[in-house]
């Protein structure tokens, strides 16, 4: 719901975007690149964006083309789970849920709080993290996946807006970006009793994690922001960025590379290239991290808003932030940031994903 800020000074109309290749048959969405669009604040213009990289035909806004009805207000997230896909409309307060194949509505999941990602966590049970209606009363809310519906609310323990979510053995992950205000923790979410069992305090808006071929559990935090006169940081009230590693067997922190205050890490991802590299946004850049070094170094500047890498290629992906106008996704090759391929999404294209 980043798109949510821009919002507040835009009324223009939607940017027309280059001809494409024609509609993909409906059915062959098996293989390829999706890219989530938030859309406008306020408008039902979030999309999903289908690439397909081996006839290059983009197709856009699928739901639409296989529901004949718009996705919602800001489509936030997806999640794939078997052959289904999960669509999380952030503003709408559902979940899409549609054949991963065709992208056919299947059902609904309603009743949520301003739900942010999805995370299934056996073949009947998901997580889906929540902001809450004011954006700042964070919950979990649980999921039966053969009857979507919610079965559970939990916000014991639970941090203002809870963001993305990670699980590891029969634990849950959950980092806590703090919705509208900041928070600064990670709950830790046991599977077997439902309960949060453990908080980990990190840096100040905590917002995505992976874990590392070192066994550490990677947490970007973007950090707090003071502005002394917009866009320039209040250096002495603005609070440090950072990149913070977990021992996933006590939960402590055993690393912390700290960044620009007010000016941290986001949209952090693996690399399919090396093992031991975090790409991650940071600094009008997308950056890496070598775990086994902690060397952090730019692969190339840019206003980015959504990275994606596709499991097993010698390049990633990256959207650029182009406002309200449609976003270009480009094919980013790691060893030298050259651009090898791109295509046109929707607005606010904030990841690239791929089916497992």
């Amino acid at each position: 719901m980043k798109s949510v800020f821009y919002s507040l000074i835009i009324t223009l109309s939607l940017y027309s975007c280059k001809p494409e290749n024609g509609p993909i048959p409906s059915g062959d969405y098996s293989r390829g690149v999706f890219v989530v669009n938030e859309g406008i604040y306020g408008q039902t213009s979030g999309t999903i964006t289908f690439y397909n990289e081996d006839s290059s035909k983009t197709v856009q806004d699928i739901f639409r083309i296989s529901n004949n009805r718009d996705l919602g207000n800001v489509v936030q997230s997806m999640c794939f789970h078997y052959n289904r896909a999960y669509i999380v409309v952030n503003n709408s307060n559902k979940i899409e849920v549609v054949d991963s194949e065709n992208f056919k509505e299947l059902a609904q999941i309603n009743g949520l709080e301003q739900p942010r990602y999805f995370l299934p966590v056996s073949a009947d049970l998901a997580l889906v993290s929540q902001w809450g209606l004011d954006l700042m009363s964070g919950s979990i809310a649980l999921v039966d996946l053969n009857t979507n519906t919610v079965i559970q609310k939990i916000s014991q323990g639970i941090g203002k807006g809870p963001e993305q979510m990670l699980k590891f053995n029969d634990k849950v992950y959950i980092a806590n970006v703090g919705g509208l205000d900041f928070d600064n923790f990670i709950s830790v979410f046991d599977l077997q009793t439902l309960t949060v069992t453990d908080t980990i305090v990190v840096d100040d808006a905590p917002n995505s994690m992976k874990v590392g071929a070192d066994y550490l559990l990677w947490v970007a935090c973007k950090g707090k922001p003071v502005y002394s006169a917009f866009p320039d940081i209040d250096s002495v009230n603005s609070t440090y960025g950072s990149l913070v590693g977990i021992d996933l067997n006590n939960n402590n922190i055993q690393k912390r590379i700290l960044l620009q205050k007010g000016r941290g890490a986001t949209n952090l991802i693996k690399s399919s290239a090396n093992v031991n590299e975090i790409l991650f946004l940071y600094n009008n850049a997308v950056y890496s991290l070598n775990t086994g070094t902690e060397l952090i170094v730019p692969i190339i500047s840019g206003n980015y808003y959504g990275l994606g890498a596709k499991p097993g290629a010698v390049y990633f992906y990256a959207s650029k932030n182009s406002g309200i106008q449609a976003s270009k996704v480009y094919a980013i090759r790691y060893s030298d940031a050259v651009k090898l391929d791109s295509f046109t999404a929707g607005i606010f294209a904030n990841s690239i994903i791929f089916k497992p």
